[in-house]
């Protein structure tokens, strides 16, 4: 929870991806524990807004189990997925990426939510 407040100031993202944070925090995509993987996708979520580390997100992996966690059960995972993956899809290239990913039909299930703040 620390990184992802963190990571809203401009001048911590640059330090945070100095660190090397990113291959752990992608890795607590994947924990079992719902509040890990929210946590760790709102901090991508808020990294996510400089374009350049949004490259580099995308080059390290993050793709995958973020579209991965657009099924959770839990509807925080979903919504701080969907908006790491919509924070990312701002730069072409990473839209052709998950494009290729295979994010479209996850999105479009999202679509059907009853949940209007998941649609």
């Amino acid at each position: 929870g620390c990184l992802r407040n963190l990571a809203v100031s401009p001048l911590n993202k640059e330090k945070i991806l100095q660190e090397n944070a990113l291959p752990p925090l992608i890795n607590l995509l994947e924990s079992d524990d719902p509040k890990t993987q929210e946590l760790a996708a709102s901090g991508l979520r808020n990294l996510a807004y400089n374009e350049a580390i949004g490259l580099k997100m995308v080059d390290a992996g993050a793709l995958i189990p973020l579209i991965d966690l657009l099924t959770s059960q839990d509807k925080k995972v979903v919504e701080q997925s969907a908006m790491a993956l919509r924070n990312l899809s701002t730069l072409q290239s990473n839209c052709e990426r998950m494009v290729e990913e295979g994010v479209i039909g996850p999105l479009v299930s999202l679509l059907r939510s009853r949940d209007e703040k998941i649609q």
